[in-house]
């Protein structure tokens, strides 16, 4: 490959994992407080939380599908730069063997590596939503601010419209 290439790539792949950290640690930079602050209001249970976790073998399971078997048009940065796999050796298995190497990456990180990594070292404070039921359990979460007037109704039917 060229030099230009190599460095193209280089500030891709550099790029992609400034996202990704972002996007992991987000929940604190979203409240508008210091990550120190977060992790205060979580121990003294100033803040309520909730966290839609998905199956793990169904979130692998679906991955593979976008990222690997090109599903979206990402894939290449998504899972043959992280794994360093191509051809006939990029099957579930060898991407499993290596799912260590994609903990950097969204799509591949351990659920329980977002929001700072509180989900599970904080997973009392947590309320848990699975996947399936992410719109109804958000709503009965979020009942209450409703009720007391700090979400408006329409407000939380625009944020869980698909």
């Amino acid at each position: 490959a060229s030099p230009s290439f190599e460095r193209r790539k280089s500030e891709h792949e550099r790029t992609d994992l400034e996202q990704t950290r972002r996007y992991l640690s987000s929940a604190p930079l979203l409240t508008n407080l210091t990550f120190p602050a977060f992790l205060a209001a979580l121990r003294r249970g100033a803040l309520r939380f909730a966290v839609v976790y998905r199956d793990p073998y169904d979130r692998f399971a679906s991955a593979f599908r976008s990222k690997c078997r090109r599903a979206d048009g990402d894939g290449a940065a998504h899972c043959d730069a992280v794994f360093g796999l191509a051809g006939p050796e990029l099957t579930p298995e060898n991407v499993a063997l290596r799912i260590e190497r994609g903990r950097e990456n969204a799509h591949w990180a351990p659920q329980t590596s977002f929001c700072g990594g509180t989900v599970l070292s904080h997973a009392a404070r947590y309320v848990a939503i699975p996947f399936e039921d992410a719109a109804a359990g958000l709503a009965r979460f979020l009942a209450p601010d409703v009720a007391a007037g700090a979400l408006r109704r329409r407000d939380l039917d625009r944020l869980l419209r698909p």
